[in-house]
């Protein structure tokens, strides 16, 4: 290796270092309910319903009292029945009340598998309650239709 070709590398490996380590500014309220509900699709699209149930505080209650335990079986099940699921967000809708409160109101699209017609998936709209717990947004209550 020459000493041009070392110098660059080392000048890569400082920028990265620089880069990776250089402070970054917290996530606003509403990015971290974004990035929350990001989390739960990105699971759901990996058929994982334990990961989607990381999105709901262990009192969430849903339609008609579904707790956070049924939920959860309930998608583990719609997801596990599907060969492959394709789930977008349409729309999403965030509002925080105060540091500890905040909303959303969402349109997600459900598909059998990538590529299929947008007409024919299934489309959810769901409206939730999250609380901030710990640090932690969490779903404590979500009504959907």
């Amino acid at each position: 290796m020459t000493g041009r070709t070392l110098a660059v590398v080392m000048a890569l490996v400082a920028g990265v270092a620089v880069w990776a380590l250089w402070p970054s500014k917290p996530l606003s309220d509403d990015d971290q309910v974004r990035a929350l509900v990001e989390h739960a699709v990105d699971a759901a699209n990996a058929r994982d319903g334990a990961g989607v149930a990381r999105a709901l505080a262990a009192d969430f209650h849903g339609n008609d009292g579904l707790s956070q335990g049924e939920l959860t079986l309930l998608v583990s099940r719609a997801l596990g029945q599907q060969r492959e699921v394709v789930v977008t967000t349409a729309k999403l809708e965030v509002t925080v009340r105060d540091g500890f409160h905040a909303g959303f109101v969402g349109t997600f699209v459900m598909f059998g598998r990538a590529g299929a017609d947008p007409t024919q998936g299934r489309t959810l709209f769901l409206e939730a309650s999250l609380e901030k717990r710990e640090g932690q947004w969490l779903v404590t209550q979500a009504n959907w239709h």
